[in-house]
């Protein structure tokens, strides 16, 4: 069963009912709407698609164990060049969630290297889709560089960027170009 939330670019609500003694597995797909309005969400270009495959089951301590492998392709402008940039994306991961109640009446203790809390069952219901997207976005490579992009002296784009001189043998100092705008002692800037 699939609900349409306007609110969620891609949501894919999953019973906990229907999980039943011997899980529950299926494919989802992000259609072209879906798949615009993530782009939108997530600052990329365009996203030529999005699956996954989900596996939820019931543990023993009457939680839920999701395991959940997507892949993804996201076109993206290089930080350099502007050109679009490709990337493909595959990742897996496992999520436990618990009834509300339970989740409500737990304490809980954050450890930073120990596992998560349980997510909560919301409704009866666990929003694989929205798992997805998260993941995603955190998979999504923050400053995408297109192959053989490289920073270097010279007019990018308007500005002119010079570097430094130094005498050969000289260790470079990555700050040296950052001296250039700091004002002089004197109040007065270099220039």
């Amino acid at each position: 069963m699939r609900v349409q939330d306007d609110r969620v670019e891609f949501t894919r609500p999953i019973a906990v009912a229907d999980v039943g003694d011997h899980g529950l597995n299926l494919e989802i797909q992000a259609d072209s709407a879906e798949r615009s309005r993530l782009a939108e969400r997530l600052g990329v270009i365009e996203l030529k698609n999005l699956t996954a495959k989900v596996s939820v089951c019931r543990t023993k301590t009457g939680q839920y164990a999701v395991n959940i492998d997507f892949s993804a392709e996201v076109l993206q402008s290089c930080v350099i060049s502007l050109e679009t940039v490709t990337s493909r994306i595959h990742d897996r991961f496992s999520e436990c969630f618990a009834d509300d109640g339970e989740v409500a009446e737990t304490e809980v203790d954050i450890d930073p290297v120990g596992d998560d809390p349980p997510g909560a069952v919301i409704d009866g219901r666990i929003d694989v889709g929205e798992l997805v997207v998260q993941y995603l976005a955190l998979a999504i490579d923050p400053y995408p560089r297109k192959p053989g992009a490289i920073v270097g002296t010279g007019d990018v784009q308007g500005v002119t960027v010079n570097a430094p001189e130094r005498d050969e043998g000289q260790k470079e100092n990555p700050f040296a170009a950052l001296g250039a705008l700091r004002p002089v002692a004197d109040g007065s800037e270099k220039g």
